[in-house]
Order: structure tokens, then sequence, then C-alpha cells
């Protein structure tokens, strides 16, 4: 998995810990969500030098007005089980696993010329604009990543099927970004070459 403009390492996790995106929901929703004690929610977990930002599944326990007092069912960072109270604006519904069935996974190759541009910081920013033009409607999932000769899509059917519209494009425009660079570097070996010719009539070493 990646996550969102590269805050965090890419991380390997089982299937049944990823989901869809969330539907976005208003403030106003945010504000009128009020689970019940006993319902199981997930709560927003802000970024720390440990863990990215992310959501975590717990119990609700109580509430007064908009706050709400839940009881993390994974285990903190000490390793110990905690309580938190929290305003409903960081509590969602549980999301939907994303299951590996509702995804697809595809490879799109690359010419030679370009095999070492897929592990450049540049490629990066490509798949990222890719990633970003292929997700279309809320709840899709796209992750773009160059491997060995190959552009690799893994994600919900549609998305991937928009990547696989779009790639060809940036990598037809890169080849040409490379056919220029070649050219210059072909004509700048040429002047160069060319200034190291003793003119006529001048000994060499004078």
């Amino acid at each position: 998995c990646s996550f969102f403009e590269d805050m965090w390492p890419d991380a390997t996790v089982p299937a049944e810990n990823v989901r869809l995106p969330p539907v976005k929901r208003s403030e106003d929703e945010m504000k009128a969500f009020q689970p019940s004690a006993g319902e199981v929610v997930e709560v927003e977990i802000q970024r720390s030098e440990t863990v990215p930002r992310g959501w975590r599944k717990a119990k609700v326990k109580g509430h007064q007005a908009s706050w709400f007092l839940v009881g993390l069912k994974e285990r903190l960072e000490d390793g110990a089980r905690g309580e938190v109270i929290l305003p409903n604006t960081r509590l969602r519904p549980c999301q939907q696993a994303a299951g590996i069935e509702c995804l697809e996974r595809a490879e799109v190759p690359v010419p030679d010329k370009l095999v070492e541009w897929l592990s450049t910081s540049q490629a990066k920013v490509s798949f990222r604009h890719v990633q970003q033009m292929a997700l279309g409607q809320e709840g899709e999932l796209l992750v773009v990543r160059g491997q060995a000769e190959a552009v690799l899509l893994i994600g919900t059917a549609v998305a991937v099927q928009r990547a696989q519209v779009l790639l060809p494009a940036i990598l037809q425009q890169q080849i040409q970004i490379y056919i220029w660079k070649d050219a210059m570097k072909q004509r700048q070996d040429a002047l160069d070459k060319r200034n190291l010719k003793v003119e006529p009539g001048v000994k060499a070493g004078k």
C-alpha cells in the first residue's frame, strides 16, 4: 500500500486491513453522526513519528453532546489498550474492507529506453498524476507503481481502465523527452569535438 503524497513509506498489509476510500462527508453530516453506546466505529488517529495518519476501530462507551468516549479495539503504540474522548467529527461509520475480489491488476509494458526511468523520482510524479486523473468517483482505489519493465496497476476496475488509457500518452511524452535529450547531447558532443581540433597552421602545444 502507498500513502497519500508519499508521506509515509510503502507498506505491505493483510488484504483484510485494506479498505476502499470512504465517501466524503460534509461538515454537517460529520456533526450529525451520533453512534450509540456499544456501536463499533472508526476513529481518526493523528500522524506521529511512528505511525501515519489513519483510522482505527473503536467501541463507543458513552457520550456527552458531541463528545464520545471510545475504547480502541487495537493496541496503542505503547502496547496497551486505551480509552479516548473525541468529537464526533473524528468518528465515522466502519468502512467495508476492499477485498481482493473487487480489485483488478494490470501491467503496462514500457519501451527499453524507459526501464531505468521507472525507478526515478520523475516517474513517481508522473504516476501520481495518472492516479489523480484516474480516480474519478468516490470509493475508487488505484495504486500505480513501476516494476521491472512495466507499470503495475492495482485498483478498482474503472480506475485501472482509466489508467490504462492515460499511461500511453505519459510514456510517449517521456520518450519524446529522451529523444530531445539525446539530440542535444549529440549536438554538444559534435561542438566539443570541433572545438578540440587544431586550427590549420597552428602547431599543437602552442
